[in-house]
């Protein structure tokens, strides 16, 4: 399996990157950085082992935890593609809805 990153997901990394900068100094954005993406690697091995949350289209939304961030993401084929990164403050029962109401995300 193939992990990318949709740009909604990528910038989701960058905000939580320069957030970590700002309040903790680059070397701990940096290590907290490499754990959240290598976290949302490991779905090549095993992709379908976090829960499903929801659906976009014909596709399951699945969740997984690197606290206190939650990887959103689906799985098309041979891809996995992550959709969004957030806080586990954010509201994310409406951030998946207003995902639901989008349609497909694999092509973003």
């Amino acid at each position: 399996m193939r992990v990318r990153f949709t740009r909604a997901a990528r910038l989701d990394l960058q905000v939580i990157a320069d957030y970590l900068t700002r309040e903790y100094g680059g070397a701990v954005a940096r290590r907290f950085s490499r754990s959240l993406r290598g976290a949302a690697l490991s779905l090549r091995d095993h992709p379908k082992r976090a829960l499903v949350v929801g659906s976009i289209g014909a596709h399951e939304l699945r969740r997984l935890v690197s606290a206190p961030y939650a990887i959103l993401y689906e799985v098309s084929g041979t891809d996995v593609f992550v959709v969004r990164v957030l806080h586990g403050a954010q509201d994310i029962d409406r951030i998946l809805s207003e995902l639901g109401s989008l349609g497909p995300l694999s092509g973003d």
